[in-house]
């Protein structure tokens, strides 16, 4: 038996020469440049699959996206791209492939979601209101489908700045956050530049000489202590209270009794110590 061996031109191949090589298609399997996501055919030319761009088909093609080249829904654009950490910005965010005929749109800034609404004025636009955040940068993405899948881009960032109210903070005494100064004790305030006070109680005598079973009565005073003050007695006979800094004991007994009142609010505290001789 006589073995027939059939040189091919350059880019056929087979027993009749028939069919073209790899990289080489067309009637008459003229080279093509190696085709990502295609076919070569007719004048070397690639053929891309649907979603696929460009001479050897290697990226998407308009309105495709995403590593497999797509028909999702994409992010084109987002003004304004920053906004006040306190929240409550519009953000307009342009959509590619947006089914407008959902109500189901959602916004995510990093991990907060909030609902979205489409833009009557323009139908590939989703309206979100930024929400409060502590200043940062975080990505921003789109759902259409309640939150079922998710715009993939990788680079719509989203800044929250931090904004003082229009007073701002005295920086020395606190910063701002949220869109409003939290200030550091001693200060408070909206600006932080009000001092708060200790309580510290006026001595008007600690000594007091009464009858057995009358009634005791005696106003503590402030000589300062900002608000919210706290009354407490800490030691003293049975039946006597404190409210308000009104201390009263009904029905003394007899004895020398020492009592303990400790005044507080979020700053410090004071003790004072009074001597009840009941005779």
């Amino acid at each position: 038996t006589m073995q027939v061996i059939v040189d091919c031109k350059t880019g056929f191949q087979g027993e009749n020469c028939s069919i073209c090589e790899p990289n080489y298609g067309g009637s008459n399997c003229d080279p093509c440049v190696p085709c990502d996501q295609g076919v070569c055919g007719e004048g070397g030319l690639c053929f891309c699959n649907n979603g696929y761009n460009g001479s050897s088909c290697s990226y998407c093609a308009t309105h495709y996206y995403g590593p497999n080249c797509l028909e999702i829904p994409h992010i084109l654009s987002v003004h304004p791209s920053s906004g006040k950490d306190g929240g409550g910005d519009v953000i307009r965010v342009s959509v590619d492939n947006i089914d407008v005929g959902t109500d189901e749109f959602l916004c995510r800034f990093g991990s907060i979601i909030i609902s979205g609404t489409i833009d009557i004025v323009s139908n590939h636009t989703v309206l979100c209101v930024s929400p409060s955040s502590s200043a940062s940068t975080v990505l921003l993405s789109i759902s259409t489908d309640n939150g079922a899948s998710w715009t993939i881009n990788s680079d719509t960032e989203f800044t929250f700045t931090p904004t003082c109210p229009s007073t701002a903070c005295n920086q020395t005494n606190g910063y701002c956050s949220l869109s409003q100064c939290v200030c550091i004790l001693p200060w408070s305030g909206p600006d932080c530049e009000t001092l708060l006070l200790k309580p510290v109680v006026q001595n008007n005598g600690t000594y007091f000489a009464l009858d057995e079973g009358g009634f005791y009565s005696n106003q503590l005073i402030l000589s300062q202590g900002s608000s919210h003050i706290e009354w407490l007695v800490v030691q003293a006979p049975d039946g006597l209270e404190v409210h308000d800094g009104l201390v009263s004991w009904m029905n003394a007994v007899a004895g020398v009794h020492t009592v303990l009142i400790q005044v507080s609010n979020i700053i410090g505290s004071d003790l004072i110590t009074l001597t009840l001789d009941m005779q």
